[in-house]
């Protein structure tokens, strides 16, 4: 038994496109969760008004949704977007987005994972992903590290657990 089931998009010229599309019910299931899990509040921890010490021009973000943890270890992605492309060896990237271990006891993190895109806000082609968890680093005073770290530790978690990366 299939299941019609139409979808609305807005273009990004403003206009509205629908489409009605027949899926049977283990299909709908496989395409609806992934998009799900995908949704994310970002929210302005930084905004640049000049570059950084490495020659970035960019603002952070912090995924609220995605903030997991207690008050000593937390986990949460974090969003680099550029205001200007920065050059790299595997091209121009706007974005990268990172999953990011917290140690908010000791003020300190590691990457977990790691993605760059030619596009804003973690959108358009992959550039480059990185998946090796990174050692333990403290944000220096005054950076948009530490601002994206003392948000991270700032937000209340509620019941939410993080649990340790694995080694």
């Amino acid at each position: 038994m299939g299941y019609r089931v139409t979808l609305l998009s807005v273009r990004s010229n403003g206009l509205l496109r629908s489409m009605s599309l027949r899926f049977n019910m283990r299909l709908l299931v496989l395409l609806v969760l992934p998009a799900t899990a995908t949704s994310a509040e970002w929210v302005t921890v930084w905004v640049a008004e000049a570059k950084d010490s490495k020659g970035w021009y960019s603002d952070w973000f912090v995924d609220v949704d995605s903030l997991v943890g207690d008050e000593q270890t937390r986990r949460a992605w974090v969003l680099i977007n550029m205001k200007t492309d920065a050059a790299v060896s595997s091209g121009n990237r706007r974005s990268i987005r990172m999953l990011w271990f917290v140690d908010c006891a000791a003020h300190r993190f590691r990457r977990l994972t790691l993605s760059r895109f030619r596009g804003t806000m973690g959108t358009g082609a992959v550039i480059m992903s990185d998946h090796r968890e990174s050692t333990w680093d403290y944000a220096p005073p005054g950076t948009a590290a530490e601002a994206a770290l003392g948000f991270v530790c700032s937000v209340d978690t509620g019941s939410r657990a993080a649990g340790a990366p694995q080694k």
